[in-house]
């Protein structure tokens, strides 16, 4: 499940369904410890409990449902998007851009990510980048979980009045073929988001095609463990538009080069092996 819809969860529950799993892609993993929030990780650790096995995608959120929830059943399991077809287009996309040295003839394009859950990051990074208003084009990110809708309006009157038309909103979902052409019409991927894991398949996509990517928190803990050079979110209030795009060719050939493993390589066949070996386990406990 995306972004961890609670409702959702319970419907499970509530109803009694059996033999259910859970895969966990996204959500909040830091432990909190003013009284609230321990009596939510109390309901979770019960929730979860209900369910018979749980996949955490990174090792963070693993140690999360482990150590903090205390549930017995974790597979770490990592993200993957395998297809030859993905791949080739990346790769095509990705020599495209090598070729004209990622030249920026216009506008510099901003994505603010992820999705309309985190828009409430996206007030500061308006902020933030105001100082370049002049030579960017910032791209906000709402193509799915949307459950705001005052913070939304807030959020466009905010961006008209600073950014004119100069700021965009994109609602629209893609195909996965689309999503790829569309994130590779940016220049600069930024993620503010600290307290969870959220938009890693954007960040992988970016850097794979040698974006620049800004980042935060969990997704700054995790996408460095795996060998990637990217930059904290917390930079750009303090850069020149220079600072902002400058990615050297080693840094990017680099991040393209991890990227690919991870898709296509020898470490995709490893991850792959993993997901068919949780599915045979998981069609055996449901027997």
């Amino acid at each position: 499940q995306h972004a961890r819809n609670r409702k959702l969860l319970m419907f499970f529950v509530r109803h009694r369904y059996k033999n259910v799993s859970y895969v966990s892609w996204g959500g909040d993993f830091f432990k909190k410890n003013n009284i609230a929030q321990k009596i939510k990780e109390c309901l979770k650790i019960v929730m979860f409990s209900y369910y018979r096995s749980i996949v955490a995608l990174n090792p963070i959120e693993f140690s999360y449902f482990k150590n903090i929830l205390h549930q017995k059943i974790v597979f770490n399991i990592p993200y993957l998007i395998s297809s030859e077809q993905n791949v080739d287009l990346i790769n095509t996309l990705w020599n495209e851009n090598s070729v004209n040295k990622f030249k920026i003839t216009d506008r510099v394009k901003v994505y603010l990510g992820n999705n309309g859950s985190r828009i409430n990051t996206y007030f500061q990074l308006l902020d933030d980048l105001y100082h370049l208003k002049d030579k960017i084009e910032i791209h906000c990110m709402i193509h799915y979980c949307l459950t705001d809708n005052v913070l939304f309006d807030k959020l466009t009157n905010k961006a008209a009045e600073m950014y004119g038309d100069k700021c965009i909103f994109h609602m629209n979902t893609y195909s996965y073929k689309d999503y790829i052409k569309f994130m590779n019409h940016c220049d600069v991927y930024i993620c503010s988001h600290k307290d969870g894991q959220t938009g890693i398949g954007a960040i992988l996509n970016c850097l794979f095609l040698g974006k620049k990517v800004f980042i935060a928190g969990v997704n700054y803990n995790y996408i460095t463990s795996l060998g990637f050079l990217v930059e904290k979110s917390d930079n750009v209030k303090n850069y020149s538009i220079d600072q902002l795009i400058f990615e050297s060719a080693k840094n990017r050939e680099l991040n393209h080069k991890i990227a690919y493993g991870l898709r296509a390589g020898a470490e995709a066949e490893k991850i792959s092996q993993q997901w068919d070996n949780y599915y045979k386990y998981a069609l055996n406990q449901y027997k």
